[in-house]
């Protein structure tokens, strides 16, 4: 829980996302070799491989984020849909000529 807060609290600077980074991705894989030793010596249940392969996930989810230039204080801009005005007309939408249902 510590973890995930301090990441929700990080600033949206380049420093804090590489902050936020370096934390959840040793989290996630440090939990997941936990997972992967214990599993096969038969001390934790198998089910924790499905927890492993989301820590996995998570890895491959950081690394996937758009790195900011290095020692760039400049604001992180975070991949995230453009929002759309609800007026504008969507691509291929076929009643945005005036057309009914």
């Amino acid at each position: 829980m510590v973890n995930g807060l301090t990441q929700l609290t990080t600033s949206s600077t380049a420093d804090g996302v590489r902050q936020a980074r370096r934390l959840g991705v040793g989290t996630a894989a440090v939990l997941a070799a936990i997972d992967l030793v214990y599993v096969p010596a038969r001390r934790i249940s198998n089910m924790y491989l499905v927890d492993a392969a989301l820590e996995v996930g998570w890895v491959l989810a950081w690394y996937r984020v758009d790195k900011p230039a290095q020692g760039n204080r400049q604001q992180f801009n975070w991949p995230s849909a453009r929002p759309v005005p609800h007026d504008a007309p969507r691509k291929n939408d076929r009643f945005a000529n005036g057309e009914s249902p």
